[in-house]
């Protein structure tokens, strides 16, 4: 990455599933980075899951775009 490079990154998503057991849970956050000199964008997104204090189990994924244009956003604004 070149100095030049600015990246802006704005978290897109939170929030959590109550499943049907008492200590059965989903928790998510998403966060959108953006390469502001080419739009280069990748969301990235963690789930966990809890089924009780002892086990966790963690997915992470990320999705790459080329065509994101980040002039067309104000992240400052919201």
């Amino acid at each position: 990455m070149h100095t030049d490079d600015f990246l802006l990154v704005e978290v897109v998503g939170t929030g959590y599933h109550a499943g049907a057991g008492k200590n059965d849970r989903t928790s998510f956050i998403s966060v959108d980075i953006v390469r502001e000199n080419d739009g280069l964008r990748a969301t990235v997104i963690e789930a966990t899951t809890c089924r009780d204090s002892q086990s966790k189990q963690k997915v992470l994924a990320m999705v790459w775009e080329k065509s994101f244009r980040p002039e067309k956003l104000d992240f400052v604004s919201k």
